[in-house]
């Protein structure tokens, strides 16, 4: 895999980088969950519609998982993260 933009759009990447919040676990646990729940949605093909209910699934089924309880992710969401890392990174 190798990053695919222009200058234009290497700087509209930049800004929307998840922040790194080194002391808490549970903040990157979640943005990388959220991230990989998206791709997975994608490379799956799978229907957007489909992220809340299985978020919420995830939710019942890790009832003590800090990192599921944080997720959440309609739509909406999973259609503009599938979006925006399309855009950066793509399959050779």
């Amino acid at each position: 895999m190798h990053a695919v933009y222009d200058a234009s759009e290497q700087q509209e990447v930049q800004q929307e980088r998840i922040p790194a919040h080194h002391g808490n676990y549970a903040a990157n646990g979640v943005a990388v969950a959220t991230i990989l729940f998206a791709c997975y949605i994608a490379e799956q093909n799978l229907p957007f519609t489909t992220a809340g209910h299985l978020v919420d699934l995830m939710k019942r089924m890790f009832p003590d998982s800090v990192i599921a309880q944080g997720m959440n992710m309609k739509r909406t969401k999973c259609t503009e993260v599938v979006r925006t890392l399309g855009r950066c990174v793509t399959e050779d």
